[in-house]
């Protein structure tokens, strides 16, 4: 579990949280162990980069199609990206998706991760026609994480680390 408060954790706040132990989500258990305590800038994920590399897919949260199977510009999943950015304040330099990535010598494609995702929140799934990638992002200037993006971002989905400063 990562906490993210940049206004700060009151001691109260702190100690409620050290009391959870688990979440339930759709029926299934999940035990909740502290990933790190202190600063936010001494935080892996909160380094600043100017490359960001996903290591969950980003999932596009908006229907592509509608009913009829005619494409919605403004919901490509390059839009829906630049949207999500829009929305925390971020414009990047550039993009690329890819349909995999390599975890150690394996090769890991997006649809396990959003399986997974879906399977946790079966009261709102992702569209029928989302689509889910590996997405490298490339910023300006360094930006300072933590970065999740698109569906499923609050369960894991749609991370992203810091690659280059």
């Amino acid at each position: 579990m990562i906490l993210v408060a940049p206004s700060g954790i009151t001691a109260s706040i702190l100690a409620a949280a050290a009391l959870v132990g688990a979440i339930n989500v759709a029926g299934q258990r999940y035990r909740l162990a502290p990933e790190s305590m202190g600063r936010l800038d001494s935080l892996a994920l909160a380094t600043p980069a100017r490359i960001w590399r996903s290591v969950t897919p980003f999932v596009t949260s908006r229907h592509r199609l509608s009913k009829t199977g005619k494409a919605r510009p403004a919901h490509r999943p390059e839009r829906q990206l630049e949207d999500e950015l829009a929305s925390r304040g971020l414009s990047a330099a550039g993009y690329a998706f890819a349909p995999a990535a390599y975890a150690g010598e394996r090769i890991v494609t997006p649809e396990a991760f959003a399986i997974a995702g879906a399977a946790r929140r079966p009261a709102r799934p992702p569209p029928r026609d989302a689509v889910a990638a590996f997405v490298e992002l490339g910023f300006e200037a360094p930006v300072r994480g933590p970065l999740a993006l698109g569906y499923g971002a609050h369960f894991g989905l749609g991370l992203f680390l810091p690659v280059e400063g």
